[in-house]
């Protein structure tokens, strides 16, 4: 450029005064415009990466207050996608959340499931952002171990099934709970590394949001139920000692007068109001847990009998079962609690089939009750965990509540899928013994 202005200056010495100069002077302004061209558009690409800069910045802080005014995680959701979708010009934004062991994509016209274990959920754990164009470059010009090389190929493979460019994690305490899905540009260009960093801030902002609003509400849950706990306890120890007055009473005059169908009510009724109120104290007591290496098969084998009819069929699976840290007693009620479920919600006939098996990471093993019996209509399939929630014309309806509490303590997972008609199967996780 510096040449380019010496040599017209130069020219400019020799040319004489008249048109001749002025037709030079248009000439060499034009030339200088056009030498002056590349260096104007990089100043102009600079300047608008600035202002881009800026405004994602500007966006961040939005999305930021925004967040803060949601009062529930599917607003967050719904936040996140918008203004994903509002700043970047991608054909389709997408969310997978993570649901027991594998992770749903919301409001997919297809149910799509990714498992746990997919090559894809790994890559999001070791990365910030995954993208299908690098991952394709490392294939055809890498030199990627044959094993490494495979699981980058399993990587494109979901993607491509999931018809996404770009997957962005959201992580909390460094595991995935779910991830942004962005399909192809609609400009037909890649994702800036600006645009990637974007999406991955916008993701890290939701999930601490959604952690927040799920800590809080369980705090609040938590301190509802103990409010509660005391409150049963309470009403629970004032009900007992007049009942066992009045129990004693009635075993007295049977042994004065024989026996009577009024004092055989007295007694029955007595019984029945005695085992709901040690319930209720049992619920508003956390458990105490004595755990000793088991063999939970053999506690399941042990626990049938005490609840098998005649009309109801149990069909028992095990494979390979190792032993668990657990507390035999308490783990015997919660099976007694599930199968007694079961059986009364088939009281024609049924099957009952009970299957233990070791997960595929072997960190836990997993109990199925499986029944073909009414199932549980969704309307009240969230509330059975409930403390007093029952359908039964008799019962507390704190028998899945204690069977919760027991397994929250083993440090496991219960979960329940049921279908109206068709039957329901209760899932529960228990974690290995280390020292067994």
């Amino acid at each position: 450029m510096a040449a380019v202005l010496s040599a017209i200056l130069l020219l400019f010495r020799f040319i004489p005064s008249g048109p001749l100069l002025y037709l030079f002077a248009f000439l060499s302004a034009s030339l200088i415009i056009l030498a002056y061209q590349p260096v104007r558009s990089g100043i102009n690409k600079f300047v608008s990466a600035l202002g881009k800069e800026k405004n994602y910045r500007e966006l961040l802080a939005e999305f930021n207050t925004d967040i803060s005014n949601t009062t529930a995680p599917e607003e967050v959701f719904d936040l996140l996608l918008n203004t994903a979708s509002k700043t970047i010009n991608a054909s389709r934004f997408s969310l997978a959340l993570k649901n027991k062991n594998n992770f749903q994509i919301l409001k997919s016209p297809k149910k799509q499931i990714i498992p746990a274990e997919d090559s894809l959920i790994k890559e999001l754990n070791k990365n910030t952002v995954v993208v299908k164009e690098e991952l394709i470059a490392r294939i055809k010009f890498g030199n990627d171990a044959p094993a490494q090389k495979t699981n980058i190929e399993n990587v494109i493979q979901t993607m491509q099934k999931l018809e996404s460019e770009v997957a962005v994690p959201m992580k909390f305490k460094m595991e995935v709970s779910g991830f942004l899905l962005a399909d192809e540009k609609t400009t037909g260009n890649m994702f800036t590394k600006k645009e990637l960093e974007f999406l991955a801030e916008l993701c890290r902002i939701a999930i601490l949001s959604i952690e927040t609003y799920k800590t809080h509400a369980e705090k609040e849950k938590s301190k509802h139920l103990s409010a509660l706990g005391t409150m049963v306890s309470s009403v629970a120890h004032e009900i007992k000692n007049p009942l066992g007055s009045v129990k004693g009473a009635a075993q007295y005059l049977e042994t004065e007068f024989g026996k009577n169908e009024f004092i055989d009510i007295i007694l029955t009724e007595t019984n029945r109001l005695n085992e709901l109120v040690s319930e209720f104290l049992e619920f508003s007591r956390p458990p105490t847990i004595k755990t000793e290496p088991y063999n939970v098969a053999q506690l399941i084998d042990k626990t049938i009998p005490l609840v098998k009819k005649d009309n109801i069929v149990f069909k028992t699976n095990y494979s390979e079962v190792p032993l668990l840290s657990i507390d035999p007693d308490l783990m015997k009620q919660v099976f007694l609690n599930l199968f007694l479920n079961a059986v009364q919600a088939m009281p024609e006939k049924g099957e009952i089939t009970i299957s233990v098996q070791k997960e595929k990471a072997n960190r836990f093993v997993e109990i199925k009750i499986q029944d073909n019996g009414a199932g549980i209509s969704p309307e009240i399939k969230d509330k059975i965990w409930e403390p007093f929630f029952t359908t039964k014309k008799k019962g507390s309806g704190l028998g899945l509540s204690i069977v919760r509490q027991i397994i929250d303590a083993h440090n496991g997972m219960i979960d329940i899928e049921s279908k109206e008609k068709q039957g329901t199967t209760i899932t529960i996780m228990l974690p290995g013994d280390k020292n067994a």
